[in-house]
C-alpha cells in the first residue's frame, strides 16, 4: 500500500482512530452553502424540504498521492469523479457529544457513514 499525504480542508483537527494519526487543519478550508426549499406539509403539520448546496470555494487539483479530506455535507456536494476527496466516516463521541475521532474516511456515494 502506497504513503498517502492527507491534506484537511476542514475546520476542526481530524484524528482516525484506526491507525491513530492525527490530520492537522491544513488553513485552507472547502466550503459550501446550503439553501432548504420547502416542497409539501402534510396534513399532520409534517414539513419535507429539498435541500441544495453551492460551492462557494475551490478545491485544489488533483496531486499524486493525496488525499484532500472535506466536511460529510461538502462531500455531497461535489461531482463524483473526484476519487481523492474524502470525508470522515463513522464518528466517535465522549460522553458530552463531542466529536473526538473518526473511524476511517468515505467517499462519495458511501452511504454507511454518519
Amino acid at each position: 500500500m502506497k504513503k498517502n499525504t492527507y491534506v484537511n480542508l476542514t475546520n476542526h483537527t481530524i484524528t482516525e482512530l484506526t491507525s491513530g494519526k492525527v490530520i492537522p487543519r491544513s488553513g485552507i478550508v472547502f466550503r459550501v452553502n446550503t439553501s432548504k426549499t420547502l416542497v409539501s406539509t402534510c396534513e399532520d403539520g409534517i414539513q419535507f424540504f429539498k435541500m441544495d448546496s453551492e460551492i462557494i470555494s475551490e478545491l485544489p487539483p488533483k496531486k499524486d498521492d493525496t488525499i484532500y479530506i472535506i466536511s460529510a455535507l461538502a462531500l455531497n456536494s461535489i461531482p463524483n469523479n473526484r476519487q481523492d476527496i474524502v470525508a470522515p466516516g463513522n464518528v466517535q463521541k465522549d460522553e458530552h457529544g463531542q466529536v473526538t475521532g473518526c473511524w476511517g474516511f468515505r467517499l462519495k456515494g458511501d452511504t454507511n457513514a454518519e
